[in-house]
């Protein structure tokens, strides 16, 4: 259990940690800043729905009732992930950006 634990953690922290990077270089207005923000949502949006799943494991499965508010972030993930894209699209945006 506690390494799931620490793998959720890692996750956390690599996602912040690239989200700040990625915020400095839109609010820096960097030549990058769209390209890094593009890898940050690509990172989260690949990452998220799975670190919300464990989070429901880890709690014993109360999180899949509607009242619990875990239920409430994994219906966040899902609803961000429709409307904001997917991994996948930014990672092509990414690419674009990069010139592949």
């Amino acid at each position: 259990m506690q390494h799931r634990l620490v793998e959720l953690l890692v996750f956390e922290a690599k996602a912040r940690a690239v989200l700040t990077k990625a915020a400095r270089a839109l609010a820096a207005e960097c030549a990058t800043g769209v390209q890094l923000s593009a890898a940050a949502h690509a990172f989260v949006a690949a990452n998220a729905a799975a670190a919300v799943d464990e989070c429901m494991q880890l709690s014993g499965g109360i999180g899949f009732t509607w009242e619990y508010p875990l239920h409430h972030e994994l219906r966040r993930v899902f609803t961000n992930g429709y409307l904001l894209g997917t991994a996948r699209s930014s990672r092509a945006l990414f690419a674009a950006g990069a010139g592949w």
